[in-house]
Parts: C-alpha cells; structure tokens; sequence
C-alpha cells in the first residue's frame, strides 16, 4: 500500500479507537446514575441493544448473509459466545461490588492474561518483555487484592478478575482462526449474557429511567465501541491498540470521581498504576520488536 494511502487509514484507526476507548469508559458513570436496578437487570436489557448493534454491523459487513457469517464459525466459537456473555455479566457485577477504578485498572491484565493462556493452550511463544511485564502487573494486582480484603471489596476484584480470565480465554482461543471473523461471536455473547441477566434477576422490571439508561449502555458503551475497536485494529499496530486502549482505565475512575465524587482508595491507585505501567512497558517493548521499527 503506498505510504499517502496508509497514513490516512491509519489516523482513521486511531480515530476510531480513542473513540472506542472514551465510549468503553463510559460504563461506570452509567452504572452509578441507576435509580435502583441492579446488575442483572442492567446486563439483562443492555445485552439487547448491543446484539441488535452488533447483528447490524454483521449484517453490514457480510451484505445481508447473516446465515454465512454464522456458517463461518468453528465450533469453539459457539462456545466461546457464551464464555463473553459471563464475562459481560460479571464485569458489570464487579462495578456494583467494588470501585470503577479497581474494575478498569483489573482490565489492563487482558494482554497478559491472553499471552499466558496462549501458551498454556497453544504452545505460543511469551516474549521475554511481556514476561517481565506480567509479573509486574502480578504485583499490582496483588496489592488491589489486598486492599479489596481490607476494605470489604474482594468480592467485586474476584469478579472483575473472572471476567477477565473469561474474556483472555476468548482471545488466546480466537488466535487459533486468524482467518476467521470473530465479530459475529459478540453477538451470540450478548444473547448469553441477556440470558444470564434474565435468569439471575429476580423481576426485569425497572423505572424507565433505568431502562433507558440500560439501553443506551448497552449501544453506546459496549456495541458501538467493539465496532469501532474492530474497525481500528485493521489498520493499527497491536501495541498501539494496547497503549491508547489504556484510556479506558484513565478515563474509567475520571468520569466517576468528577461526575458522583467516587473515590478509589490510595492502595488501589498504587496497585492501578503499576498495572497500566506494565501495559505501557509491554507496548513499546512490542513496537521496538515488529519488524520495520
């Protein structure tokens, strides 16, 4: 691709995905201006708007052949469907348990996760940096641990951690189909994750505040910016997916700490810190490694 060409396509992809990064931090201030629904009520009608997003957006990009785009699937990918749609559940669970800031700054061990259950499953090769990077990020997860248990928050961080294991599980799988088109299995997660929210819920019924605000979390804060995610990463680099996906974890505590005054505890933004420095190292340890740096 000539280089006039490429350098347009590639702003449009960092466009987009500090787009998807503010859209995904977003969650949080939604959550905490609920009048009263709880968490599987949440994840019950958000899921709806965002499978109804994503089976747009397929639709879209396979020209109506919904059927092939299905068709297309291996079977794991089924499976791994409703493995998102748990991790979707207790994601939000873990936001009604414990901080924004634990939630997000938890979020940034994806990669690492990934990259060990890849060589777990398939043998893939860990880099020496990223190796070094999970082992610091280890050690701020250790101290978000511990200052879940001194503040009556483990049970959310253990949520917020099980999500994540879920949706790493997702990634390093999909690594085995670089091939295949993925996309279609969000929308199958969010008719598991509607289906766990309807079971788990005690009534569905809520204020039509929180209906409202239910629906448009599920297109504004989920659908939307995996669409745009998708849409970037065809014209990115993965470390710099992994460095502005950071603002996730910026702007996640940010807008609840500006907008209701939510503020997460010293040992948190300690442990949080460490984290994302692990990701930032891991990154540009990568860009220096790809081939043309």
């Amino acid at each position: 691709m000539p280089l006039a060409d490429r350098h347009p396509q590639h702003a449009r992809g960092v466009g987009m995905m500090v787009c998807a990064a503010i859209l995904l931090s977003s969650t949080g201030p939604f959550l905490r201006h609920m009048e009263s629904a709880d968490a599987w009520q949440v994840q019950f009608w958000r899921s709806i708007t965002m499978t109804a997003v994503v089976i747009a957006f397929v639709a879209w990009r396979w020209r109506g052949d919904l059927r092939g785009a299905y068709a297309a699937l291996p079977w794991p990918a089924w499976a791994l469907g409703v493995l998102m749609g748990g991790s979707f559940a207790l994601y939000l669970l873990a936001m009604t348990l414990t901080t924004i800031a634990n939630v997000v700054f938890l979020l940034a061990i994806v990669p690492f996760l990934t990259a060990l259950f890849a060589w777990l499953l398939h043998g893939e090769r860990v880099r020496r940096a990223t190796a070094v990077a999970m082992v610091a990020a280890l050690a701020g997860v250790a101290l978000m641990i511990g200052d879940g248990v001194n503040t009556g928050h483990l049970t959310g961080i253990m949520a917020a951690l099980a999500a994540i294991a879920l949706h790493s599980l997702y990634l390093a799988t999909a690594r085995r189909y670089p091939a295949v088109d993925f996309t279609p299995v969000n929308a199958l997660a969010g008719i598991a994750g509607c289906a766990i929210g309807g079971v788990a819920a005690t009534t569905l019924a809520i204020s039509t505040h929180d209906l409202a605000l239910s629906l448009l979390l599920g297109a504004v804060s989920v659908g939307i910016p995996f669409i745009l995610m998708i849409l970037a990463t065809r014209t990115m680099p993965a470390a710099e997916v992994a460095l502005i996906g950071l603002l996730e974890s910026v702007l996640g505590p940010l807008w609840v700490w500006l907008l209701v005054g939510e503020t997460p505890a010293a040992m948190s933004l300690v442990g949080g810190a460490i984290v994302l420095g692990a990701v930032v190292f891991q990154a540009l340890a990568a860009a220096r490694s790809a081939p043309g740096a």
